[in-house]
């Protein structure tokens, strides 16, 4: 689209200026046409009317092929520009997709009801101390909290390994505990070689394979959180 552009730019630009040359000619020609009427108090005007009129014609007639040359040059773009209208709507249609194909796999998250201990504030503070607490190792792992408007789960991994927490995983201490357990076996696992989930179906039995983990993990887990306080 860029080229297109540039393209008739210079072409409408190198029109213009083939159009200002040849009305600059004809003006000369035509001042010295006046000229030598003048000079002839009006006795070569059977001489010159003739000149002036094939002058004025013959550029015109020029003008006209290469006005018509433009249009023809632009015209023959329009089918450029609509076929690369075609692509962008397809690559739209193919991103639309791609959206909600992605909010399919999120739909797919199963978080269960609020965890016990206290609310754990939300900041990277609170995952290193109840990692800590926890036991889980976390040295190595890139996380990073989203934006606090997206709650609809409370961790993704994506498929570089790195993790994402969300506000729900801080709703508890438990939550926090089990976000980090649940979210860590995924990274574990991509980092052993297993791949990261093409469809809805690879993407189901990569979160039960999580959640075993996480149920498990909680189950043998001899740390029990604070108790709320009221």
């Amino acid at each position: 689209m860029a080229a297109i552009t540039e393209g008739a730019g210079f072409l409408v630009a190198a029109v213009r200026e083939l159009v200002r040359d040849a009305i600059a000619t004809v003006v000369s020609r035509l001042a010295v046409y006046a000229a030598e009427e003048v000079a002839t108090f009006g006795a070569a005007t059977p001489l010159i009317l003739p000149k002036v009129v094939s002058v004025v014609s013959s550029w015109s007639a020029r003008i006209g092929r290469w006005l018509t040359a433009l249009l023809r040059s632009l015209d023959n773009l329009v089918p450029l520009v609509r076929r690369i209208e075609d692509h962008i709507d397809a690559l739209r249609r193919l991103l639309d997709r791609l959206g909600r194909a992605e909010e399919e796999f999120h739909a797919l998250h199963r978080v269960k009801k609020k965890g016990a201990g206290a609310v754990q504030l939300y900041k990277l503070d609170s995952v290193r101390a109840i990692a800590d607490k926890y036991g889980i190792d976390i040295d190595g792992l890139r996380i990073t909290l989203a934006d606090r408007r997206f709650r609809g789960y409370c961790g993704m991994t994506k498929p570089d390994g790195s993790i994402t927490l969300f506000v729900p995983g801080f709703r508890s201490e438990e939550d926090l505990a089990r976000t980090l357990a649940h979210e860590k076996f995924h990274h574990d696992e991509l980092a052993a070689g297993k791949p990261y989930p093409r469809d809805p179906d690879e993407f189901e039995a990569f979160e039960d394979r999580a959640y075993a983990h996480e149920d498990q993990w909680w189950e043998d887990q001899p740390v029990r959180p604070e108790p709320r306080r009221r």
